[in-house]
């Protein structure tokens, strides 16, 4: 189990502004490292909405990873666990969570994680690079339907990080982008209550 302080900035482009962005970097998308992420609340939304808790499982080289992002004053307190896919084959189906932190965390904050259900999958193909402090990802997603572009900046002064990214777009002539909400919930929206499978 780990626990992280997370402080992030994240904006959509368009495709021809985030591979500009690339370019700057002289990145390759066929570089990308690929994840797909695996989105659980209740059906009406409790933890993301009333709570603005967000849980997801990461599945990447093999690796299955929940993650239960919890708020703080400034940024997110992000609790990680590694589990197994009969952890993940009992959490779908109902069967509630693994021994751990996370289901701690759940407990003492009074939810029943019985209730949780698989919503939504988003599959990212992902770049990154050190920036001034900080850690930019570049993510091409897919969902329902959907592909987004997203830039993210990971700091650990938001007010820095702000100040940071702004001056990058501004260099680079990037204009148009705009505040992203939380892959999850752009995920959640674009499957709109149809019976997703993993």
């Amino acid at each position: 189990m780990a626990q992280n302080i997370e402080i992030e900035i994240k904006y959509l482009l368009s495709k021809e502004d985030f591979e500009r962005v690339l370019n700057y970097f002289m990145l390759d998308i066929r570089n990308a490292k690929t994840q797909t992420n695996y989105y659980f609340d209740t059906d009406s939304l409790t933890l993301s909405h009333e709570k603005q808790i967000f849980f997801r499982v990461r599945e990447y080289n093999s690796i299955l990873e929940a993650t239960l992002k919890t708020p703080l004053e400034s940024g997110m307190l992000e609790t990680i666990e590694i589990i197994t896919i009969r952890d993940l084959e009992n959490l779908v189906r109902g069967k509630g969570l693994w021994e751990g932190t996370i289901k701690k965390t759940l407990e003492r904050l009074h939810f029943p994680e019985t209730e949780l259900v698989y919503l939504a999958s988003l599959t990212t193909k992902r770049l990154s690079v050190p920036y001034q402090g900080g850690v930019f990802f570049f993510d091409v997603n897919s969902y329902a339907d959907q592909i987004d572009y997203e830039v993210e900046y990971e700091t650990h002064n938001e007010e820095v990080g702000h100040a940071i990214v702004k001056e990058f777009f501004e260099n680079i002539y990037i204009d148009a982008m705009t505040p992203s909400r939380s892959k999850m919930l752009r995920a959640i929206q674009a499957v709109k209550k149809g019976t997703p499978t993993i």
